[in-house]
């Protein structure tokens, strides 16, 4: 059986911002295209004329997204799944 080793140095300044630029950016066109879906999605709501959106999420994802987007937590299950919480969320419709 052959030993593992791990080395340990100074991070890489250059790599770490490199590395954070590109997240960003992936998330950034990952949130441009989830806005235009859920815009989409709103406006066949309207349109088959209902004035309230309900959804979940979950604590390790888009909670901050909906939430920019004008939707408001209204109740959360803890502990689903374990370490996280299921958040219940609602949108009225002008």
């Amino acid at each position: 059986m052959s030993e593992l080793s791990i080395a340990v140095g100074d991070t890489d300044a250059s790599l770490r911002e490199r590395l954070d630029e590109e997240i960003y950016a992936f998330n950034a066109a990952a949130a441009g295209v989830g806005t235009k879906v859920l815009a989409a999605a709103e406006a066949e709501i309207r349109r088959r004329g209902c004035n309230r959106i309900a959804l979940s999420t979950h604590s390790f994802q888009a909670q901050g997204f909906y939430a920019r987007l004008g939707y408001r937590e209204c109740g959360r299950t803890p502990g689903y799944p374990q370490g996280y919480d299921d958040i219940h969320m609602l949108k009225l419709l002008a």
